[in-house]
């Protein structure tokens, strides 16, 4: 994923919205939204070459979401694929918190990434790059402690967030109108679906160069990665995928994948704390 914008306990009857782009080279093989044959507890799409995943849930409702961190001069060929963070939690009996007790003792070994993850409890930003949030505050086997690297989402308290390649809502051009739109949905009256969804992960829409981040791969590449939906000759917005979990725990995956416009759509069934 390149963006992914998130909900948390802002509309009654559905207190976890999500809405996310993935967005990757077009040559790259890709398996659509469905049931993993070989793991069949997973509901993801699928990255036939590193066969991980950047968005899924599991059939007892854990859910997690992957973004890489745009530092070209930090990453090394040759590290294992960031996908396999996702698919290896989705793929395991752990919770959140045990999932990244776990992870905290390998992430160094991966190229720079962010992940959100969620149980039937908590959600979770976990960053392997330092990228911690000011004020936040991490739970690993029962016990809370400052972290570096994970923030609890409040359990309790209503939120938005946006990630793309930095640390949790930096305020990148495409991250700020995304939430806008996110939030503007949530206020209104209107119906929390997946097309309503789709709207805001599909604007085209091109920043001004003033308000673009400088991440190193130069103004032209900061220019084609900075609208919410990008297309390019080669690389660009592969699907985009609405996680909507209701009031009664309820999962409802949707993935609609471009530029075929075909769409996909599935329900887990209840989470059970």
């Amino acid at each position: 994923m390149c963006l992914i914008l998130f909900a948390h306990r802002v509309r009654h009857e559905y207190p976890t919205v999500l809405v996310a782009n993935r967005d990757e080279f077009y040559e790259r093989p890709t398996a659509p939204l469905g049931w993993w044959p070989d793991h069949p507890n997973v509901l993801a799409g699928r990255d036939l070459r590193g066969g991980g995943t950047w968005m899924g849930v599991s059939r007892d409702g854990r859910w997690a979401g992957i973004t890489n961190v745009r530092r070209p001069g930090e990453n090394q060929p040759g590290r294992p694929s960031r996908g396999a963070i996702v698919a290896d939690y989705l793929k395991s009996q752990l919770s959140a918190v045990e999932y990244l007790d776990q992870l905290s003792e390998s992430s160094q070994k991966y190229n720079g990434f962010n992940l959100l993850i969620g149980d039937a409890t908590d959600v979770f930003y976990f960053g392997n790059r330092e990228n911690r949030a000011a004020g936040s505050e991490t739970s690993f086997a029962g016990e809370k402690k400052e972290s570096p690297q994970a923030t609890l989402l409040g359990t309790h308290a209503s939120a938005f967030h946006g990630l793309s390649n930095d640390r949790l809502d930096s305020p990148w051009p495409k991250t700020n109108k995304g939430l806008a739109g996110l939030k503007e949905l949530c206020d209104s009256s209107r119906s929390i679906g997946h097309s309503s969804l789709l709207r805001i992960v599909t604007d085209r829409n091109q920043p001004m160069d003033s308000e673009l981040p400088d991440t190193g791969v130069g103004l032209e590449k900061e220019r084609m990665l900075a609208p919410i939906f990008i297309t390019s000759p080669n690389y660009g917005t592969r699907c985009s995928t609405s996680l909507a979990i209701d009031s009664g725990g309820r999962i409802q995956l949707t993935e609609t994948t471009w530029p075929d416009e075909t769409t996909r759509q599935f329900e887990v069934a209840a989470i059970r704390p």
